[in-house]
């Protein structure tokens, strides 16, 4: 932030209206590479589904050696969560690569998990 920002002169006729706009696009953060909420949204996602998934597989399992009367019917919701994760995943993956949006690595410090991501370069 300059001087000039909360300079109340700064809006006056002492500038020229196309110094302004030449100022204002200097120090406007390119929005090209600012990530948007549904973005974000996106990419949270797609670091959680892979979780998600590996959870109702360890349910899915747990369940195939129950001895429950409802077996077959908690296997075959299961499968059907499954199934919808992994299309999510597909589709949310599609989407930031559409988007030109990349999920690097994945590091653990503390039990701490850090995703680190590139937002169209």
């Amino acid at each position: 932030m300059s001087k000039l920002d909360k300079n109340e002169r700064w809006k006056s006729k002492m500038l020229l209206t196309e110094h302004v706009e030449q100022y204002e696009q200097q120090h406007l953060p390119h929005p090209g590479k600012i990530i948007t909420a549904e973005e974000r949204t996106m990419l949270r996602d797609c670091i959680l589904l892979p979780y998600m998934e590996t959870m109702v597989q360890k349910s899915i399992a747990e369940i195939e050696y129950s001895t429950n009367i409802l077996k077959r019917l908690y296997l075959a919701a299961g499968q059907y969560i499954l199934e919808q994760i992994m299309k999510d995943l597909y589709r949310l993956r599609r989407e930031l690569k559409q988007r030109n949006i990349r999920i690097l690595t994945e590091e653990q410090s503390d039990l701490v998990v850090y995703h680190y991501f590139y937002c169209r370069g």
